[in-house]
């Protein structure tokens, strides 16, 4: 997994984020630690010994964490055809891995947690709202920090 990360962080995120380009990933890190570490049982300090060697301290500066009950998301991964290896797992597995995620994230103010329990057009509303006071908020701080230079 760690070797994938780091291909794509130096391969394509850091050199268009020197470009100036934003980047949009569908995960990170966080995934390593709340799939292997909290639905594997693979030891935390494993994990993250990797991310230390690997990672480092590159961290997106926003994360929206998609909440979705365990139950609900395999009704859905079910829905779409052919289980992988990930998705053919127990329940036990899932709640172990969101429960994971939750801890992980809680108190940790560059990650925005949506309800995706309901309708795919309300949590877009909500990823896009949620965004837009983001951005809001971050332009409002570089304002800020370019006014003290």
């Amino acid at each position: 997994m760690y070797a994938a990360r780091i291909q794509l962080i130096e391969n394509v995120i850091k050199p268009s984020l020197k470009k100036g380009t934003w980047v949009i990933s569908d995960r990170h890190d966080l995934s390593s630690f709340a799939y292997q570490g909290g639905g594997c049982h693979i030891n935390h300090q494993l994990i993250t010994t990797l991310h230390t060697l690997v990672i480092k301290d590159f961290y997106p500066n926003l994360i929206f964490y998609l909440d979705v009950d365990p139950k609900i998301s395999l009704q859905r991964i079910r829905l779409r055809g052919a289980l992988d290896r990930i998705e053919n797992k127990d329940i036990n597995f899932f709640i172990r891995t969101r429960n994971e995620y939750l801890r992980l994230i809680k108190n940790k103010p560059n990650i925005i947690t949506i309800n995706a329990n309901l309708a795919i057009h309300i949590v877009e509303n909500q990823l896009k709202q949620k965004l837009k006071q983001w951005l809001k908020n971050s332009n409002a701080m570089v304002s800020m920090v370019n006014k003290n230079l």
